[in-house]
């Protein structure tokens, strides 16, 4: 026994819940952006392909 009364900073239980509300949305971003990118590679239609490409009209 050290004599410290130990107890958690107020408001940390808040900041904890709010990490992992951010987390948790970044995730579902993550696992969005990824299907997304899947379903440009199965069909081919690429985004990367549109940006090089570019708009002809923008390259004359």
């Amino acid at each position: 026994m050290t004599g410290f009364d130990i107890k958690p900073l107020p408001g940390a239980k808040e900041a904890f819940r709010r990490l992992s509300d951010a987390e948790e949305m970044h995730e579902k971003f993550i696992e969005k952006e990824l299907k997304r990118m899947c379903v440009f590679i199965e069909t081919g239609d690429c985004l990367g392909r549109k940006l090089l490409v570019g708009k002809p009209e923008k390259r004359a």
